[in-house]
């Protein structure tokens, strides 16, 4: 019998080891994860944080410049990376982005939860989400919103008349721009989770040791979009803000999304037990500069 509420946003203290493996294994039983869902799998995702009172947000929060200045601020260590690859490189190696770290290894989310704030209660997130690919069109379009050089604002109509212009492949999924800013109205103010490219470690061996997967959080809108506003008739009059940055509810007190708050005195002995599985900060960061 499942001891704890997986169908909605809990917090479970926890006070020992045993009980926090306990309990991932009850989450990803209870959801029946993972799972093939068409192309596409869902499964549990993990993020460990320090100290169990921060918030999840991206780290551009905590840069004094937007994303679009600093994609080409740090251009010449990019080449011969993919879009998505380059905003990951950044996000793990030079500077803050609208990517938050997430990962398929629990374990790893541990250490992430153990290694600072030896003061201070740790949390362990596990988060449910049926995820992208970074080769599909739809992560595409978002690093084209990522990088774009202008601050102001754009209707979805006009940024989908730019990505008609720059990808003749759009024309093959989608008949008009209506139908595109339909389909971009399905997560621009949401955002969704991205596994990193096939053979991504080659130019960011941090991805391949942390199993990492990211989250590219939304774009806030001038007016809060109503399911009125999503209509295809509709949908290409809304109008967001460039490089601004929306982290869904998902993120804060969501549907599945559970945070475990470990007690601060288990952080030692959670890192020893990593330490000899091989999970050590050597390790999950590797100097490839």
């Amino acid at each position: 019998m499942n001891r704890y509420r997986f169908e909605s946003y809990s917090e479970i203290v926890v006070e020992s080891i045993d009980e926090i493996y306990e309990i991932i294994e009850e989450y990803n039983t209870y959801w029946k994860l993972p799972r093939t869902d068409g192309n596409t799998e869902t499964r549990a995702f993990y993020r460990g944080q320090a100290n169990a009172l921060w918030s999840i947000e991206p780290s551009i929060l905590r840069c004094d410049t937007d994303e679009g200045a600093q994609y080409r601020k740090y251009q010449s260590k990019l080449l011969g990376k993919n879009l998505f690859d380059q905003f990951a490189y950044l996000q793990h190696y030079v500077t803050g982005t609208r990517l938050i770290d997430f990962t398929i290894n629990p374990e790893v989310a541990l250490y992430f939860a153990c290694e600072k704030e030896s003061m201070s209660d740790a949390a362990l997130f596990l988060y449910i989400y049926n995820s992208h690919r970074a080769e599909w069109i739809d992560t595409i379009i978002f690093t084209e919103i990522m990088q774009m050089n202008y601050c102001g604002t754009l209707k979805v109509s006009e940024f989908s008349e730019k990505l008609f212009q720059k990808y003749p492949e759009l024309h093959r999924r989608f008949y008009s721009v209506p139908e595109l800013n339909l389909f971009l109205m399905s997560y621009l103010d949401h955002g969704y989770m991205v596994y990193p490219s096939s053979g991504s470690e080659k130019t960011n061996l941090r991805v391949e040791r942390q199993e990492g997967v990211f989250f590219i959080c939304g774009v806030q809108f001038t007016k809060p979009i109503t399911n009125r506003m999503r209509f295809e008739s509709q949908a290409g009059n809304n109008e967001f803000i460039c490089h601004s940055v929306s982290i869904p509810d998902s993120l804060k007190d969501g549907h599945c999304l559970v945070k475990l708050i470990i007690n601060k005195r288990l952080k030692p002995e959670i890192l020893k037990q990593l330490e000899k599985k091989g999970i050590t900060h050597a390790y999950l960061f590797p100097n490839t500069e």
